[in-house]
């Protein structure tokens, strides 16, 4: 799935942490993230159940679709 530009920018519904704003998990300097320690930090479980969520039900314009036609 990619999002179109719009909704990438609605920060609070894809927003995802970044670990030096103070949160024990969340991307680092890489865009590259693991997501590894939910056992451990009971909010990195949270998040990853809610935007697990959102991606499952997401039922907006996908991108992805979208070039996929132009292709043809």
């Amino acid at each position: 799935m990619l999002l179109p530009r719009g909704a990438r920018r609605k920060a609070n519904t894809w927003k995802v942490p970044r670990k030096s704003k103070g949160v024990a998990y969340g991307f680092g300097q890489s865009n590259v993230w693991y997501a590894q320690g939910r056992e451990q930090h009971n909010l990195l479980d949270q998040f990853l159940n809610r935007i697990v969520s959102q991606i499952e039900n997401y039922d907006g314009e996908n991108w992805i679709d979208k070039y996929a036609e132009g292709m043809e």
